[in-house]
């Protein structure tokens, strides 16, 4: 996800939730307010989700009082700085090559014990603080650049601690005698395919998994969200789970809700394909599904169209839709047709 998040629905059912992120800390219309003025003016607007990354509480103490639940955002495997810190972390493609940037998109290895800890560390001190409602993962998944209308789909990662891993995990042994990364990828893709693609997606869904059981041991009530790339399987031959590593019907047992990030005008496909994507994944998950909807600062959408992108962030069985960042929807041709939506919702599904 190439951001942060703005809007939010949480169910399937009525009335439903909507909500702004990041609305900490403040930008816009919130600034210069009090905690509580901000609150208050979000739920004036229809606004029953709201957050940021917290430092202090009255904000979110402010947000619950006025009945807006909490919101906070955790980036996971992307980050060149980690490229720089540690190099180990930079994926290995099967040409044996590192992982090229995609323009600012620097995927990370999620194999990465040290990487791994320091996440659930941050995670743990979010439910340890008790300023969340839901936690959402974002970049939870092997590495790929897909906010483009052609991505380039890299094969990843066959770095040391992957192939150790693999081989340690499934009782695999790669003979001695292929010492070269691409001989090694070579040999893994026609001798145990299915798997390798298997076992790569444990890999994801088990930190999901282990979120889950921090989750449950420190903070219960909170629900842990994960940032989903809205592809199917007819899409980049299953590259949702052969190259992002996604497996949705294994993550729906450990994660409570998905966000497939839509982003329709950024891949340049028709927006009915937002719907499509919400319906596939209600079907994959049987969980509540809140699409991603993107602002930036394109002011050539007109107000029809927007109004046609939250209607259609709306079927195949969405709870509701998120769109990103806050700061950008004052600046954006979407900010009236938003206000204008949520006023004639009143909360419920249009």
């Amino acid at each position: 996800m190439c951001g942060e998040l703005v809007l939010l629905f949480l169910s399937f059912q009525t009335p439903l939730t909507f909500g702004v992120y990041p609305t900490y800390p403040a930008a816009g219309p919130l600034q210069g307010k009090s905690p509580a003025e901000q609150a208050q003016l979000l739920r004036s607007i229809g606004i029953n989700l709201a957050g940021g990354r917290f430092r202090i509480d009255d904000v979110p103490n402010a947000l619950r009082a006025a009945k807006i639940d909490t919101l906070g955002l955790v980036v996971l495997w992307q980050g060149e700085e980690h490229w720089k810190s540690h190099p180990e972390s930079r994926p290995i493609t099967a040409s044996g090559h590192p992982l090229f940037k995609d323009r600012w998109y620097a995927g990370i290895c999620p194999n990465q014990d040290w990487l791994r800890r320091q996440k659930l560390a941050e995670i743990e001190a979010m439910l340890r603080s008790g300023r969340y409602d839901v936690i959402n993962l974002d970049f939870i998944r092997y590495p790929v650049h897909w906010e483009v209308p052609e991505p380039k789909i890299p094969d990843t990662c066959y770095c040391a601690t992957c192939l150790t891993k693999f081989q340690n995990d499934t009782g695999i042994r790669i003979p001695r005698e292929l010492s070269a990364v691409p001989a090694k990828a070579d040999w893994i893709k026609s001798n145990h395919t299915e798997l390798w693609y298997r076992w790569r997606a444990e890999q994801i869904t088990g930190f999901c998994a282990e979120v889950k059981r921090l989750r449950d041991r420190i903070r219960p009530a909170t629900k842990i969200a994960l940032a989903a790339v809205p592809w199917q399987p007819s899409d980049y031959g299953n590259a949702i789970y052969k190259v992002v590593g996604q497996d949705f019907r294994a993550l729906a047992k450990v994660i409570d809700v998905f966000n497939p990030m839509s982003y329709h005008v950024l891949n340049q496909r028709p927006v009915a394909w937002i719907g499509e994507v919400n319906d596939h994944m209600v079907r994959e998950t049987g969980r509540p599904v809140w699409p991603f909807v993107i602002f930036d600062k394109d002011k050539t959408l007109a107000a029809g169209q927007w109004n046609e992108i939250f209607r259609q962030a709306l079927t195949g069985g969405a709870g509701g839709f998120i769109a990103f960042p806050y700061p950008n929807i004052w600046r954006s041709s979407g900010e009236s047709a938003l206000l204008e939506f949520l006023k004639k919702s009143g909360g419920v599904r249009p």
